[in-house]
């Protein structure tokens, strides 16, 4: 039976205890803010706005359903229901006059995992890491594998879909055999999990023996791309009121152990692999690339994800379930299975009633939506075994064809209202990668010297929700590909413009989310190319890019020049309003805006700068990136010569001030502040360099707008 306090959601749902942002605790200075939140539910669509967009019976109809729970189901079922009516208000029975920050469905959890201590009141911090992600996703895939190609798009797709379900898998399964419900799952997401055991060198021994034996399974599955590499660390009570210093001992040791794994192949003289022939490993890569590419195909028409634990092998019906990862630990078999796309919880109850004489309990996940429960008409009968319910986020969204398979990355890059092969041709594909800056120092040391682990818990878990569910429902508004998108990192693939305004629009959000704390930032880089370009060059070309961008912070690198965010949007705008006008350039008119003219200009902005450091022609020290005081004076009387062939006199300033000219003349020629070599001055004068990313915008816009229209009118 349940041994947890049920009635605390509903009496927290009525009392709307305040909770204030984990975000506004977060700072590294003195100063930290608070700002309290607006009590709502959990919907993949409310997570930046505070707009409470479940049903108003939602809770009421949730917990009926729930007390229906074989009690076994309920303890895992429960930890969901709390995420999501809980994660928006504090604990009731907290002291008033105390500020929450840890909302309630963590300091819950938290409460129930630390109930249950071991030696001398002394606990156990788990990490399980996966390592190689990297590698698993783009590993394989040679350069003469273009990026367009179907199958390599679904391949992708596949690993990067399998490394975000495997890491709940690994850590349930880890849980489940060592004796423990989902409480002590502090934290899942990004490729690693947390867990909080009571300790005893009886439990350090199982977890060690247990770890190689899921080590082993990982080598059947996936060979020598992808491990789970476990690490743990002895903490004392006062893990409760101050965190930070077991994690960062805890990530030292995993940081440690990296560089130590060829130590573990010792193993190997004892247990020693089987050697494959070359015939067999390429039977064996095959296998695995197939599984991906069917993963990768049915995995945007899924919606419903199974974990059975079972005493013999489940093998799924052909044409119902789709099984994606088998593991058999000790004497328990763990599978994870999808379903069909349609009557997908018919489906999901026949594979539970087919098996249940071999399944011991299972787990039903809704990807994507909090929605949990099944629909009662569709869910009537009696199963025997312990059945729970919860949901997973993670970035998934592929555009679709509209026969519901995935596009191409040809197809991605096409501009809009392409219809014929033609058309679709000279398409260019953006992608990006994006990086939480100092996360680790973030939790670390943001929280401040005692951070309370729920706190932790509660960062963890805020950051997990925007980059993957909220990330993911940005992605299928904008019509991005989501080929990864973890804890605090991304990569993402779409049309150049779409790429940018979807970088553009994350980076509000996140603005927004955070509670416009400046501590709290990611960098970006975005690369443009041909969309026969391959893949694995993009996500290779895109994150030094971002790597350029992390270095200064808080910045994105596009056409290969860093920017603050508030200066890449402005910049963005403004070559929008370019590209429309020079989109009539063709109209008779006595202002004309040309690609020559803004091609002059656009070198003209680039010539004013040093190249590199050294001396000049006349003997002074000049640092790369800096104004060229002598031609940025020839070119500001170059530029103005250049406005007045186009028609522009002091006459008709009225005019000017009306349209884009203005912005150009004013807002442009006036940032250069020629006549002085201040550092303001030079500050100003290289933020002029920013404006090369609006006219390479509206270039690339016109470029694209002329390619489309030259398709279509031969």
């Amino acid at each position: 039976m349940t041994n947890f306090n049920l009635s605390i959601l509903s009496e927290a749902a009525r009392e709307k205890a305040i909770l204030h942002s984990i975000f506004c605790r977060v700072s590294f200075g003195e100063k930290r803010s608070d700002r309290a939140v607006t009590a709502r539910g959990l919907s993949v669509n409310g997570i930046v706005d505070e707009l409470d967009n479940l049903p108003p019976d939602s809770l009421r109809d949730d917990l009926a359903r729930f007390e229906k729970l074989h009690p076994e189901a309920q303890i895992d079922t429960y930890s969901f229901l709390l995420q999501k009516h809980g994660w928006r208000i504090g604990d009731p029975f907290k002291d008033e006059d105390k500020i929450q920050t840890a909302s309630l469905c963590d300091t819950v959890r938290v409460q129930e995992a630390l109930k249950n201590s071991g030696e001398r009141g002394d606990y156990m911090l788990v990490k399980g890491d996966l390592s190689g992600i990297q590698n698993y996703i783009y590993g394989g895939i040679q350069p003469k594998n273009a990026g367009g190609q179907a199958k390599l798009s679904k391949r992708l797709r596949g690993r990067s879909a399998l490394v975000a379900l495997l890491t709940d898998f690994l850590a349930n399964a880890m849980l489940h055999e060592l004796g423990f419900p989902n409480w002590h799952l502090l934290f899942a997401g990004g490729g690693h999990f947390n867990l909080l055991l009571p300790f005893s060198e009886k439990l350090e021994g199982e977890l060690v023996v247990l770890s190689e034996k899921v080590g082993t399974e990982m080598q059947h599955a996936f060979g020598d791309t992808l491990d789970l590499v476990v690490v743990a660390i002895r903490c004392d009570p006062s893990i409760r009121e101050n965190a930070g210093p077991f994690f960062d001992k805890l990530n030292a040791k995993r940081e440690a152990k990296k560089y130590h794994q060829h130590a573990e192949l010792l193993k190997e003289h004892f247990y020693p692999k089987t050697e494959l022939t070359v015939a067999e490993r390429n039977l064996q890569k095959t296998k695995r690339d197939n599984l991906m590419e069917s993963l990768g195909a049915m995995l945007p028409k899924r919606s419903l994800v199974v974990e059975t634990i079972s005493s013999d092998e489940i093998v799924p019906r052909e044409n119902r379930e789709f099984e994606v990862v088998h593991f058999q630990l000790h004497n328990s078999h763990h599978q994870l299975f999808l379903t069909d796309n349609e009557l997908e919880w018919v489906k999901i109850e026949d594979l539970l009633l087919v098996n249940d004489q071999k399944i011991k309990s299972a787990r039903v996940f809704t990807m994507n939506d909090t929605q949990i429960f099944p629909p009662e008409k569709e869910w009537g009968s009696q199963l025997k075994m312990p059945v729970s319910f919860g949901f997973r986020f993670m970035g998934k969204y592929v555009p679709k064809r509209a026969d519901g398979t995935p596009q191409t990355f040809e197809e991605l890059a096409a501009p809009d209202g392409a219809i014929t092969d033609e058309e679709k041709k000279g398409g260019i594909l953006g992608s990006l990668r994006l990086d939480v800056d100092d996360l680790g120092c973030i939790f670390s040391h943001g929280l401040g010297k005692k951070a309370e682990l729920t706190q932790v818990v509660t960062l963890s878990r805020e950051m997990h929700y925007f980059f993957t569910a909220h990330f993911d429902h940005l992605a299928e508004e904008k019509g991005i590909y989501v080929i990864y998108s973890g804890g605090d990192d991304a990569f993402v693939v779409g049309r150049w413009d779409k790429i940018i305004g979807f970088a553009a629009q994350l980076r509000t959000d996140f603005h927004k989310f955070v509670q416009k704390n400046e501590d709290l930032h990611f960098s970006a880089g975005i690369f443009m190319g041909d969309p026969k370009y391959p893949v694995e060059r993009f996500f290779r070309d895109a994150g030094l890019l971002e790597k350029e961008a992390k270095g200064s912070k808080n910045q994105i690198n596009i056409f290969s020049r860093n920017m603050a965010w508030p200066s890449f949007k402005s910049k963005i705008d403004f070559g929008t309003e370019l590209f429309e006008a020079l989109k009539k350039s063709d109209v008779k008119s006595k202002h004309k805006l040309t690609m020559a003219f803004m091609y002059r200009i656009l070198q003209l902005v680039k010539s004013s700068f040093h190249e590199r450091s050294g001396l000049d022609e006349n003997g002074y020290k000049v640092k790369r990136g800096y104004v060229d005081l002598a031609k940025f004076g020839r070119n500001i009387a170059n530029m103005r010569y250049l406005f007045a062939r186009h028609g522009y006199t002091a006459d008709e300033i009225d005019y000017i001030t009306q349209g884009i000219e203005h912005k150009l003349t004013t807002d442009f020629l006036t940032t250069f502040n020629f006549g002085s070599n201040s550092k303001d001055s030079q500050t100003k004068a290289r933020r002029v360099q920013d404006f090369l990313v609006a006219f390479n915008y509206a270039l690339y816009c016109l470029r694209f707008h002329k390619k489309l229209n030259q398709s279509q009118h031969g």
